[in-house]
């Protein structure tokens, strides 16, 4: 006798999740190639940044690593605040934090102010 397996909806839902996030981990690496090629261009503003900042290049770097690390490392955390707040409400909060950053970061007088509005609109805005 023959026993037929029955698969629920569930068990067939989970399985097409687990190729859609395949697919949303494919895509996420491809942005991140895309945007690093800002990171690449960093190095292009460092001779700029030591004039206008009268700062040493360990400091300069200092301020890179901290926008490389919130760019890349917070990335978890904020798919959680997405799950929370759902995506509009985060790219258009996302939007204005880059925009807050990219003002904050062209207007620094010091790497104290450069440091943080790299660093902590960046780490929002991803």
């Amino acid at each position: 006798m023959r026993r037929l397996i029955r698969m629920d909806e569930t068990s067939i839902s989970s399985e097409r999740r687990v190729v859609n996030r395949w697919i949303q981990l494919t895509a996420a690496i491809i942005a991140m190639l895309a945007i690093s090629n800002l990171q690449y261009a960093w190095t292009l503003f460092t001779g700029p940044l030591r004039g206008s900042l009268h700062a040493t290049l360990p400091t300069i770097q200092l301020a890179f690593s901290g926008f490389v690390l919130a760019e890349t490392w917070l990335v978890p955390f904020e798919s959680g605040l997405i799950d929370w707040i759902g995506p509009r409400l985060m790219l258009a909060m996302g939007g204005v934090l880059v925009g807050v950053g990219w003002i904050g970061a062209g207007r620094a007088k010091s790497m104290t102010e450069l440091i943080i509005t790299s660093t902590q609109c960046q780490c929002y805005s991803e």
